[in-house]
């Protein structure tokens, strides 16, 4: 952090490419550790357009490839909305206990709305 002439200091400038948003909604994540599937309910912490911040119950292993749907529920919402997507692992933080992560995900496919298919009628 540095200072400008008059003796103000600079704020540390933001090295993320994208602005992350506050979205805190139920996110389903799904990973293999092996032969074994794993099926995950996380929180988003944070949301941005290349990636996100999941708070998880247990660590999901760092370079992992994750499926994940988050379900927009709530404030003027008339139904809920679900996203799916595909990302991978780039970081993950333990939040002070064994049952309490963080796991940043870069998006490796574009998040997509899944659709409503009604009966089909001929």
């Amino acid at each position: 952090m540095g200072t400008t002439s008059s003796g103000a200091r600079l704020a540390k400038p933001d090295r993320r490419k994208h602005r992350r948003y506050d979205l805190h909604y139920p996110v389903q994540v799904i990973y293999c550790v092996g032969d074994t599937v794993v099926h995950l309910n996380a929180m988003s912490k944070n949301v941005s357009v290349d990636g996100m911040l999941l708070e998880t119950p247990s660590a999901i292993p760092i370079l992992s490839s994750v499926s994940f749907m988050i379900t927009l529920v709530g404030g003027a919402l008339s139904r809920s909305i679900e996203l799916a997507g595909e990302a991978k692992v780039v970081r993950v933080e333990c939040r002070g206990t064994e049952t309490a992560w963080t796991s940043a995900v870069q998006y490796t496919r574009p998040i997509a709305q899944i659709e409503e298919y009604g009966p089909v009628t001929g």
